[in-house]
């Protein structure tokens, strides 16, 4: 399925084809936290703003989660808001 592709996709390095699929998930499967940080690693290397919006929209979707701390930690790094 789709998201064998984005794993696939991840491990070849085509993180533009990760984000493409992502995009055609139906959204209870976009909803998987194991997709969405597939989601995030791939979004890592396609601009800052393209991985802030998923970041911010990992953090919505995983309020909670004890990943998140290790999600958002990148996220302040490249923020340069060290202190936070």
């Amino acid at each position: 399925g789709r998201v064998a592709q984005m794993q696939k996709a991840l491990q070849e390095g085509d993180h533009a084809k990760v984000l493409e699929l992502y995009d055609k998930l139906p959204n209870d499967i976009r909803e998987s936290k194991n997709v969405a940080i597939i989601r995030v690693q791939a979004a890592a290397t396609q601009g800052e703003e393209a991985y802030k919006k998923v970041l911010e929209e990992y953090q919505k979707s995983f309020p909670d989660d004890p990943s998140l701390d290790m999600v958002l930690i990148d996220a302040f790094f490249l923020a340069k808001k060290y202190d936070a």
